[in-house]
């Protein structure tokens, strides 16, 4: 079947409309096979254009938290969706599971897909973890991530096609009869191509959310253990707070351990702007704490720093360790362990022997495996099958 023409709706009621999985993967993706792509995202006004690449973005506003408000919201996004009269209708956050039989009982019986990022439940249980919640609360949370678990398990069956970013996710949910599944992974968009050589300003990066589970702060410990050792390490931190009580935290550890001159840290930048503070640094972190998600997950900068040539400094007894392991592209540490997350910064910056195997091991792991062309390859095959 032609793909040329065929309108693809793809809707997020909590990713901006530049998400890199979203926009810069599979919309991309889509339009260059010739599909007409329409990204439904969020943000802090209403807002509508057509990119450079051809792609529509729709930006609806977000409303208050309450009841009403989350329900007026679900309202607007389904009725603005069965305006587009799209084809295919491609849901990426697991409260969408609210409008999907609707939009799968449109008069012209559209095809729906829901892309799970992540495990819904791991998700929940992980914000009362990070929120750090006790009592009644914490109890009535836990009961919504169980609740939320089970209330997805039931509503896949509406979908059409079923894609996961991760194995683990994907053996969370029952295929019924004619129902297409597929593990897309959310490897690097980044390729040898684009790599350039640049001044290294900072000798270790972290990229992304700055979360109290993201090892942030046994990370910054870690670079004062180097300081103590008469070593100065330049440590470039880029991305969100999680909240503004974690940002105090991290900005207070730092003023703790007087680190104001060796750690950057940077707001949250545009995902085209993350190669280039890639490009300036030496060794790509991801030493994330061992929560029961964080254990199972495949974080995307993993493959973003090895696309750029950076050995990584990774968390041990993870499953996507097996991935630096495999690849010996890096050093495995105890997360919770600020001294063995030096050691492993000291060891890449004094053996340049080491730090060039694992950066070529790195690069060459992801241009022959790990990267999005090769998975973007999936998202086609599927969409066909599933239009055919």
């Amino acid at each position: 079947m032609k793909s040329k023409g065929i309108k693809v709706c793809m809707i997020s009621c909590t990713h901006g409309l530049e998400d890199d999985r979203i926009y810069w993967k599979e919309c991309l993706s889509l339009s260059k096979d010739g599909y007409d792509v329409i990204h439904l995202g969020v943000g802090n006004e209403n807002i509508q254009y057509t990119c450079n690449n051809g792609i529509q973005l729709i930006q609806l506003k977000k409303e208050a938290t309450t009841l009403l408000g989350r329900y007026q919201f679900y309202n607007t996004i389904l009725k603005t969706a069965a305006q587009l009269q799209a084809a295919v209708y491609h849901l990426h956050d697991w409260q969408l599971h609210t409008i999907a039989k609707s939009l799968k009982n449109l008069p012209w019986k559209p095809k729906v897909v829901y892309d799970a990022h992540e495990s819904t439940t791991y998700l929940l249980e992980q914000d009362i973890i990070d929120k750090q919640w006790t009592g009644l609360k914490k109890i009535a949370y836990q009961l919504k991530a169980k609740y939320a678990g089970k209330w997805e398990k039931k509503k896949v069956a509406t979908y059409h096609a079923i894609i996961t970013a991760e194995e683990y996710v994907l053996s969370t949910f029952k295929a019924k009869k004619n129902q297409l599944q597929q593990v897309i992974h959310n490897f690097s968009f980044f390729t040898a191509p684009i790599r350039a050589t640049v001044e290294k300003k900072f000798d270790i990066v972290y990229a992304g959310l700055l979360a109290p589970n993201r090892g942030i702060i046994s990370l910054i410990t870690s670079i004062a253990f180097c300081k103590k050792k008469n070593v100065t390490v330049r440590l470039l931190l880029v991305g969100p707070f999680y909240d503004v009580g974690f940002e105090k935290e991290v900005k207070d550890t730092i003023a703790h351990f007087q680190l104001e001159q060796e750690i950057t840290l940077l707001p949250a930048i545009r995902y085209s702007e993350v190669p280039l503070y890639l490009q300036q640094s030496k060794i790509g972190a991801c030493t994330w704490l061992l929560t029961d998600k964080n254990r199972q997950a495949i974080p995307i900068k993993l493959f973003e720093y090895m696309a750029y040539g950076l050995p990584v400094i990774f968390s041990h007894q993870c499953y996507a360790s097996t991935y630096v392991a495999e690849n010996n592209c890096g050093c495995l540490v105890n997360p919770s362990a600020p001294d063995d997350i030096a050691k492993a910064i000291l060891q890449l910056l004094n053996d340049a022997e080491k730090y060039r195997i694992y950066s070529e091991n790195a690069k060459l792991a992801i241009d022959s495996k790990y990267n999005w062309p090769n998975e973007a390859t999936l998202l086609i095959q599927l969409y066909k099958q599933m239009l055919s």
